[in-house]
């Protein structure tokens, strides 16, 4: 719906291609529905949510395309595609590993540059304009939330914790092993897991990583999943 905001401001354009990038279909369809719908929108006019695009000319056309993107290669090649075909925009992608390397090749391939609206990344290293002049995204920077997690910590008396992150969370990670050191609150382990390409593999990584945590005896523990 922030490309409906932008896009109803549009009086020349008549057809727009917008490609959405999500890591799994199935996993987080809700994000998948949420284009779709958005999309559906944006060509019927619809004004509940974004009253300007009963504004938009006659003719006016909004094609979504939705990819399965998750790892740097695959979301750099779709972003490829997607530029070379003269997409306006790129919703996505979720993980802050892809968002990077994706965001800096929609910017320099196609005819013009094409601007990369993330849903989930939310690495502090994004936040160069001067690298990553056409991302942005709709949540905050990770080191924002870091810190109130671990104010939370100490509001209720937590002296100890264990930390569960994916290898797209390591930012986030590192944001909040700083923040924690900082207000004294101590970790006392971090387990890294990595996302797979079968869910039986992520599964079993995640399980490792749990039982190491498990092993610890710490009865706090943080997650952060990608």
């Amino acid at each position: 719906f922030l490309f409906g905001s932008l896009l109803a401001k549009c009086t020349t354009l008549r057809q727009i291609g917008i490609g959405v990038e999500v890591y799994n279909m199935n996993l987080i369809n809700h994000i998948s529905i949420a284009a779709a719908m958005a999309c559906r929108h944006i060509n019927e006019k619809v004004p509940s949510l974004v009253a300007e695009l009963q504004n938009l000319p006659d003719g006016f056309n909004v094609t979504c395309e939705f990819a399965r993107t998750g790892n740097q290669q695959s979301g750099v090649r779709q972003a490829l595609e997607w530029a070379e075909q003269g997409f306006l925009g790129i919703v996505g992608p979720a993980s802050s590993i892809v968002a990077g390397p994706l965001s800096i090749v929609a910017a320099a391939s196609g005819p013009t540059p094409v601007p990369v609206v993330s849903y989930w990344a939310d690495s502090p290293l994004l936040k160069d304009k001067g690298q990553y002049p056409n991302f942005a995204r709709t949540i905050p920077s990770s080191d924002l939330p870091a810190y109130a997690t671990v104010r939370v910590m100490r509001e209720l008396g937590w002296t100890h914790f264990a930390f569960i992150y994916s290898a797209a969370r390591s930012e986030w990670f590192q944001a909040l092993a700083e923040a924690a050191a900082q207000d004294g609150v101590s970790l006392v382990t971090a387990q890294k897991y990595e996302l797979q390409e079968s869910d039986e593999d992520t599964y079993h990584s995640i399980l490792a990583a749990a039982t190491a945590v498990a092993h610890t005896g710490v009865r706090i523990i943080i997650e952060a999943v990608d």
